[in-house]
């Protein structure tokens, strides 16, 4: 799946996470972390995950609040529409791109910075404690 969509090794780690404790919620083998997580999953989001979108079921995982969420939601509506309206011309040229927001609106870039820095230092921490949870979880069926 991570050649396939060029997803991260540590986000199909949290999918695959998410997926099992949701599955196996009521299972009294679970750990009692992965058993809250499915029985939260399972009362935000019901029976079926396939009928939410990653996106949503994430925001679950997280405890994203709903100002949290929305803003999720609107990103991704966002980056779906930027890649329709422009394929891939953003991702073309950092430099250019650059450039194209500071003559859009160059207010907006330092507080573009800061925020993409903020979101970056988040996902790194998040991958990071997928990684640690996925290293915990191969110790307990090592033993």
């Amino acid at each position: 799946m991570v050649k396939l969509t060029g997803t991260s090794d540590g986000i199909v780690a949290r999918m695959r996470r998410v997926v099992k404790c949701h599955r196996e919620f009521s299972k009294q083998a679970q750990r009692d972390a992965d058993r809250l997580l499915g029985e939260k999953l399972h009362t935000q989001l019901g029976a079926d995950l396939s009928t939410h979108t990653w996106s949503k079921v994430n925001g679950v995982f997280l405890g994203l609040n709903s100002k949290e969420f929305d803003a999720n939601d609107a990103a991704a509506r966002l980056a779906n529409n930027m890649s329709q309206r422009l394929t891939n011309k953003l991702s073309e040229s950092p430099e250019v791109t650059a450039r194209a927001l500071w003559l859009y609106d160059r207010d907006l870039c330092p507080k573009l910075i800061e925020a993409l820095q903020d979101h970056m230092r988040e996902q790194e921490a998040e991958e990071r404690d997928v990684e640690h949870q996925g290293a915990y979880e191969k110790l307990e069926q090592d033993d």
